[in-house]
């Protein structure tokens, strides 16, 4: 089963906790083995990544899998991802400029996940962007922010 996270860059909620989180990916996932697909831009992406990690520790066989928008080895290794993550993706977006290349690589995530947890509490960014286009497909998800 395939889980992503997006949330907004400014992430201070101290409603959220870790474990409230780790609690609905188990109700979610089941017995199932899970593939996280994570972000790595700011506070959301941290907690969520904080998240998986404790998933893991329960559940050995999850792999948190960085989907990077971009297809540079220089900004992979700036952001400490191949130490960090079990995996990187880069999907198949080298034709998408690359100012609308996290835009295409959020469409990919949502389209390619079997479920999507948000915490989007503003109506712009690309949160917001990526919580619209799991409605219109049709996803299912979870806002932990009823917006």
């Amino acid at each position: 089963m395939i889980i992503s996270f997006f949330g907004h860059s400014k992430f201070y909620d101290a409603d959220l906790s870790a474990e409230f989180v780790v609690e609905q990916i188990k109700e979610v996932a089941g017995e199932t083995d899970v593939q996280f697909f994570l972000g790595d831009y700011g506070g959301f992406d941290a907690f969520a990544y904080q998240c998986a990690i404790e998933y893991k520790k329960m559940r050995h066989l999850t792999k948190l899998c960085f989907v990077s928008p971009y297809l540079d080895e220089e900004y992979l290794r700036r952001k400490y991802v191949t130490e960090r993550f079990d995996e990187v993706i880069y999907p198949d977006i080298e034709a998408t400029p690359k100012r609308y290349a996290i835009t295409a690589r959020n469409r990919w995530i949502v389209e390619n996940s079997d479920f999507v947890f948000f915490y989007v509490n503003i109506r712009f960014g690309g949160a917001y962007s990526a919580l619209q286009y799991a409605r219109r497909k049709n996803v299912k998800h979870h806002n932990f922010y009823n917006l």
